[in-house]
This record gives structure tokens, sequence and C-alpha cells, in this order.
């Protein structure tokens, strides 16, 4: 399973794919909790980042086997990461797109 999820400004977007997998509905109810000040969307055109997750299963413990980046909607690239935890790669995106934010406003 694949997927990207970005916000800013109240908006975000996002994309899936991969079948009808847990993940799905854990990645958009984790970036809700994690980053309640943005909105979701599937809408490519109202986003301003794209976040790509990338769950590799069936690993041992001590492999990091999920795989994050965030992008503007430029296509440029301003983090990426591996974590053992789904919900730890959404909270790193969450907050890399948050510290993108904060340093704009500066």
């Amino acid at each position: 399973m694949s997927g990207g999820f970005g916000a800013s400004g109240g908006n975000a977007g996002g994309q899936t794919s991969g079948g009808a997998r847990p993940q799905t509905g854990e990645i958009i109810k984790t970036f809700g909790e994690k980053c309640p000040q943005y909105t979701i969307t599937m809408n490519k055109e109202k986003a301003d980042y794209v976040v790509l997750l990338d769950h590799e299963g069936g690993k041992g413990y001590a492999r990091k086997d999920n795989k994050v980046a965030v992008f503007y909607k430029d296509g440029d690239s301003i983090f990426s990461h591996s974590t053992r935890a789904l919900g730890s790669s959404v909270k790193d995106a969450c907050d890399a797109i948050i510290k993108d934010q904060t340093s704009k406003k500066q």
C-alpha cells in the first residue's frame, strides 16, 4: 500500500493506492489526530503538500518498514524518513509540514 497526503493554510491533499487495506483508514485517521489544523483532501489541485507513505509488511521487528516523504505541490522534497510504526511516519510528516509552515511565517 502506498499513499500521500499534505496540508497547508487549511487545505490538504492526498492519494492512496493498493486496495482496501486497514492502513489507508489508519493513515487518514492519524493525520486528522496529529494535524487537526489541516484539511485532508484527495483533490490534488487543492493541496499545498503531498505526502507519500510506503508500508512494507513482512519484515522483522528491528527493520524499518515504513517510509515517508513530504513534497511541495511543485514536486520539491522537504522531508524523507523511515520508521517502524505507521503512526510515527504520519506524525513525522505532519511535523515536517508544521515546521515548514512555521519557517515561512517568520
